[in-house]
């Protein structure tokens, strides 16, 4: 750990998660989601909507959270390691709720 102070996630001990540690426990939790979902929609005799969970996606999550927040594209950029703004508006995902409230303010 002392070799990698930034990490963002880590096991219960402290020890780094492995790359294919954090995808096996990201399908985990997909699949459990997913069970759960599938014994609802029959129950309520609807269509399944499936989700798939990937640790990639926690990066679109938090540069998604920073633009929200108001956050300079150019700071943003740069603790992702961004070399161009266009990847951070790649993984800028903005709900259309958020495009709405934005729209009544502004």
């Amino acid at each position: 750990m002392k070799d990698f102070p930034d990490l963002i996630f880590t096991t219960s001990p402290g020890k780094t998660y492995l790359p294919g540690y954090a995808t096996q426990e990201c399908k985990r939790i997909s699949d459990c989601i997913n069970r759960r979902e599938k014994q609802m929609a029959l129950s309520e005799n609807r269509e399944s909507g499936f989700i798939h969970i990937h640790p990639h996606l926690f990066r679109y999550f938090y540069v998604t959270k920073c633009v929200e927040k108001g956050m300079n594209p150019v700071m943003i950029g740069k603790i992702t390691g961004h070399a161009e703004i266009r990847m951070t508006q790649h993984y800028t995902r903005l709900s259309d709720e958020f495009i709405l409230r934005q729209h009544e303010v502004h």
